[in-house]
């Protein structure tokens, strides 16, 4: 999923929470200006959390197949996603 999808999924969520909840935030400016705050907070807490992610990479080279684990920094992913989260406050 790319960071603006993944964005957009979170926040959505966190407005239908609060919609369909039985709270004040009738609203749907407010319901959203809440569900942006949340999915922040979210986003804050795993990238704080959860800097590495490793995954597994199929190369082959001239018909021989090589399985190896990658590091791969899920750090700069979630920071995308903290942006376009944050580009929804604007």
């Amino acid at each position: 999923m790319k960071p603006k999808e993944q964005a957009d999924q979170m926040v959505n969520e966190y407005r239908m929470i609060l919609t369909n909840e039985n709270t004040e935030c009738g609203n749907e400016i407010l319901c959203t200006m809440i569900a942006i705050k949340c999915a922040l907070v979210a986003v804050k807490a795993i990238i704080k959390a959860n800097p590495h992610l490793w995954i597994q990479r199929t190369v082959n080279y001239v018909g021989v197949s090589r399985t190896y684990d990658e590091e791969v920094l899920n750090k700069e992913y979630w920071r995308e996603v903290k942006k376009e989260i944050e580009n929804y406050e604007q």
